[in-house]
Parts: C-alpha cells; sequence; structure tokens
C-alpha cells in the first residue's frame, strides 16, 4: 500500500511540474513569414497546439485584468509588460485558457496601435512598415 501512495505521489508531482512549466514561444519571425502583401494572416501561424484567438498585452498592461487560466510561472513572465514599452505579448487562447505566448518587439511589429485586444483567429492585420492596423 505504501509503494502505491508513493508512486501516485511521484505522479502527481511530475503533472504538477509540467503543468505549470512555461509556454514561450519565440515566434516574431512566424508572424512576419505568416504575411503576404502587407497583411498579416492569423490562421498561418503555427504555435503546433489549438488555438482559438489571441490577445494582445501592449506595453504597460497588466495580465491580471484578463481571466485566463495560466500557469504561475507564466504568470510570473507576463507580469513583465506592467514594466515595459519596448514589446507586446501575443497571447493564445483556447477558451480562456493560456496555450501559448510569444514577445513580439515593437521595433519588428508593433501591435500597440491596434484597437482592441482580443482577436480571432480568422483575424487579418494590414502591415505598414512596422505597424499594424485592422483590416
Amino acid at each position: 500500500m505504501q509503494n502505491l501512495c508513493f508512486k501516485l505521489s511521484v505522479v502527481l508531482v511530475c503533472m504538477m511540474l509540467f503543468s505549470c512549466g512555461t509556454k514561450e514561444l519565440d515566434l516574431a519571425e512566424d508572424f512576419l513569414k505568416s504575411s503576404k502583401n502587407g497583411v498579416l494572416h492569423l490562421d498561418r501561424i503555427d504555435i503546433g497546439s489549438q488555438w482559438e484567438k489571441i490577445l494582445i498585452l501592449k506595453p504597460y498592461d497588466s495580465v491580471d485584468t484578463y481571466n485566463i487560466h495560466m500557469g504561475s510561472s507564466d504568470k510570473k513572465d507576463l507580469e513583465a509588460m506592467e514594466l515595459t514599452d519596448t514589446k507586446c505579448a501575443i497571447l493564445f487562447l483556447k477558451t480562456d485558457s493560456l496555450v501559448a505566448y510569444t514577445f513580439i518587439p515593437r521595433g519588428r511589429l508593433d501591435f500597440s496601435f491596434l484597437p482592441q485586444r482580443l482577436y480571432d483567429k480568422s483575424t487579418q492585420f494590414r502591415i505598414a512598415g512596422n505597424k499594424l492596423s485592422e483590416m
């Protein structure tokens, strides 16, 4: 019986460690590659998991403002957005749960001028220089 309890404890600890792992991806190049003729197609971005929408954290945004289910290490990484104006964080969501996220330097693609923060996967943006706008 003790052996079974020990094995279950080990499995539980492993599950907790994997569920709290970081979901940060480096997708700046993927965003640029998914654009064609000055149009960024969100649905062409492959993050290796299913996702439905993106949430854009703009400079000085607080991730606590949004009701998103995420691990503590991801939350800690995203809280850094409150202190910077050099990048935007793009959060890939599925039913209000964080699937993955990436930081995009504003010098490469600047999402901060978009009027909304939440966009469906089917959304397309116009790119002019490094600034994005809704189509």
